[in-house]
């Protein structure tokens, strides 16, 4: 499961913002350069290489705007999309309808109700237009990729232990089959008779009188 939620605002007025386990951070585009994007885009998942999952908003050319402010934008966008990939990052792309649906916040293009958003959601930290919106989108991937309600766990039944089946007595050994000299042998001691004995008058009648 992520622990580092990265919400990426793409266009010169747009920004990221970073939800980390040890703390909240958000930084504009404003002047800094593309390398100055790579390097806070990489720092911001430092340590916890895996573990990133990042939001960027889809976008599109608006009605009404110039070719000129078109190019720069998809520049931008295209930019920021291979800086995800480049660093390796797990990321999707998000219209602005669907995650402001999630965090009830329809704007209608209205900045400033995504702005007053953002401040409820995060009241401790300093936020702008250029802020808010980045940080609702991460906030929006850690609602849907890392903190959903988890499924309920079934609590196991106790039951009884079921008796042991008593041990079985062991098998009464078989005798080997005799041999045919053990077979003759018993045969000779069947049949062989016991020696007679004689009454011991007789004995002694024999041996005075012969």
């Amino acid at each position: 499961m992520p622990k580092v939620f990265l919400g990426i605002d793409p266009g010169a007025s747009g920004g990221v913002g970073v939800i980390r386990p040890d703390g909240i951070r958000v930084w504009a585009f404003g002047d800094k350069t593309e390398r100055d994007i790579w390097d806070e885009l990489r720092a911001s998942a430092e340590g916890f290489e895996g573990q990133v999952f990042a939001v960027i908003e889809r976008v599109h050319s608006m009605p009404k705007q110039g070719v000129s402010s078109s190019f720069k934008f998809g520049r931008s966008y295209g930019f920021l999309r291979g800086c995800l990939i480049g660093s390796g990052l797990s990321f999707t792309e998000v219209n602005p309808e669907i995650w402001q649906r999630e965090l009830e916040c329809r704007s209608g293009g209205d900045k400033n109700l995504t702005k007053a958003r953002a401040q409820q959601l995060f009241p401790d930290l300093k936020l702008t237009h250029a802020t808010s919106d980045a940080l609702l989108l991460a906030e929006y991937g850690r609602r849907v990729a890392g903190h959903r309600k988890p499924a309920a766990v079934k609590k196991a039944v106790s039951r009884p232990p079921t008796p042991a089946s008593p041990t079985p007595a062991p098998p009464t050994p078989t005798p080997p089959p005799a041999t045919a000299e053990a077979k003759a042998t018993a045969s000779r001691s069947a049949t062989r008779r016991p020696p007679t004995r004689r009454p011991a008058k007789s004995l002694l009648g024999d041996i005075f009188f012969g």
